[in-house]
């Protein structure tokens, strides 16, 4: 699902919010310019982790009325060999998803249509939604961060 999300190269997910409906936070990450001293077994790794700035975005994903959703941690997230993913963007819908299956909402429909899996792509965490609409994609001012929009 092409989103103007995708035109960031490293998201991370600051947070969610649920009252009926699902709302997720996002922060845009930058390159830190001193690398993270890491290792992998003997292998040193020369890494740079994502930073927030000043001057990093945020958006907010809302879904109206989700039927189920999860959270994970990105780095121990296993792959759902099963499922096919309309493209590689921020923000996905998975067809033939395990996720899906397992909450018996494959096949089920509403008045807004059929229930699918959304998948939200950050850095740091990946987001599982079951839900019979998109999100709305919107950035935030960060003045309603300051009012506690």
């Amino acid at each position: 699902m092409k989103t103007e999300l995708d035109a960031v190269p490293g998201w991370l997910f600051e947070g969610a919010m649920y009252d009926e409906e699902l709302r997720l936070f996002l922060v845009e990450g930058f390159e830190d310019e001193v690398p993270d001293e890491d290792s992998v077994g003997e292998v040193p790794v020369d890494s740079h982790p994502l930073v927030v700035r000043d001057e990093s975005r945020r958006y907010e994903l809302r879904f109206p009325r989700p039927f189920a959703w999860q959270c994970s941690d990105a780095g121990f997230a296993e792959e759902d060999l099963g499922a096919r993913a309309d493209d590689d963007g921020v923000v996905q819908v998975l067809e033939e998803s395990a996720y899906l299956a397992l909450h018996g909402a494959a096949g089920l429909e509403t008045e807004l249509g059929p229930y699918r899996h959304y998948r939200v792509l950050t850095e740091d965490e990946l987001v599982d939604v079951i839900s019979d609409a998109p999100p709305v994609v919107r950035a935030v001012d960060p003045s309603e961060l300051e009012q506690g929009g």
